[in-house]
């Protein structure tokens, strides 16, 4: 339904349209210290809107998932609210700190909320938040683990249409601003199950911090491997995150890079000069005692 990775803007990166607007939250470093890969919310007034949508409001089971960073220990901070933020009106489920719930009505009038209270929550870390429905269980899960559940009566989310979603605000009366960092917050029109929850978790941001380049004949190289995994396989053999190598022709350079849950392959190609090196000359320079030829080596 909607994805929002904070990239430097509030844009839904789904496809589907449902875009943020801005209210104060500044950008900040993500989980893998990237910079502007991330929002900050001053847990006074800052908030993201997200207008109503036919699509959110049609549906009768959902996921919501969010990387949040907090220093407040108040548990009443909400990541993520369905209703009217002047009047309340159209709740449909509200995700904060301490608490997933949904609101469960026949009318768009009244209604009793549903779902699970005062279950942990980390301060001072990244950690991964996700509660998911299925028309009769509220699951939440911490960093790919369950560590609440609630049985939620009648099996149905309240019917309430034209309502907005809020990130970071309650609704005005009893605002809730979220104190922190907020980061890849997913809207789904189903339950996920475990395994895709787990992939979330451990979704892998590594890659190669080498790029393609030329060395000389003699030299060594260090290829390194920067993110959050601890497994490596490279086209070498060796597992370890960074390499030295000394090609003498020149060779691509492959790795795999995995954790519990996901996999990805990442190359380098390593071009070899074939010249004598000039040890005085800067920068680097392979010199050609045959015919001449000078070969400047950058990077």
């Amino acid at each position: 339904m909607a994805w929002y990775p904070f990239s430097g803007n509030s844009n839904d990166a789904s496809g589907n349209g449902h875009n943020g607007t801005l209210n104060g939250p500044t950008t900040t470093t993500d989980r893998f210290n990237n910079s502007s890969a991330a929002y900050n919310f001053d847990g006074t007034n800052d908030y993201i809107f997200i207008p109503s949508s036919g699509g959110f409001d049609a549906m009768t089971s959902l996921s919501v998932s969010a990387w949040y960073h907090t220093t407040t220990t108040t548990s009443a901070r909400t990541i993520m609210t369905h209703s009217d933020p002047a009047t309340a009106a159209g709740e449909r489920y509200t995700m904060r700190l301490n608490l997933a719930r949904i609101k469960n009505a026949s009318t768009c009038a009244g209604g009793i909320w549903n779902g699970t209270g005062n279950h942990p929550y980390n301060t001072n870390q990244w950690t991964h938040y996700v509660f998911t429905f299925n028309q009769a269980m509220l699951y939440v899960y911490m960093d790919g683990s369950l560590v609440d559940s609630a049985d939620v009566p009648n099996g149905a989310l309240g019917p309430c249409t034209n309502a907005p979603l809020k990130i970071g605000l309650h609704w005005n009366s009893d605002p809730q601003w979220f104190l922190g960092k907020l980061d890849d917050i997913g809207i789904w029109d189903r339950a996920l199950t475990q395994n895709e929850i787990s992939a979330l978790y451990g979704a892998i941001n590594d890659s190669l911090t080498q790029v393609d380049t030329i060395i000389c004949s003699t030299d060594t190289i260090a290829l390194s491997c920067s993110g959050n995994s601890s497994n490596y396989t490279w086209s070498t053999g060796a597992t370890s995150s960074t390499i030295n190598v000394s090609p003498d022709t020149n060779t691509l350079y492959f790795v795999t890079i995995s954790n519990a849950f996901d996999s990805l392959v990442d190359s380098v190609f390593i071009e070899v000069s074939n010249m004598s090196i000039d040890t005085v000359v800067e920068p680097p320079t392979c010199f050609d005692a045959l015919d001449g030829s000078i070969s400047i080596i950058y990077g």
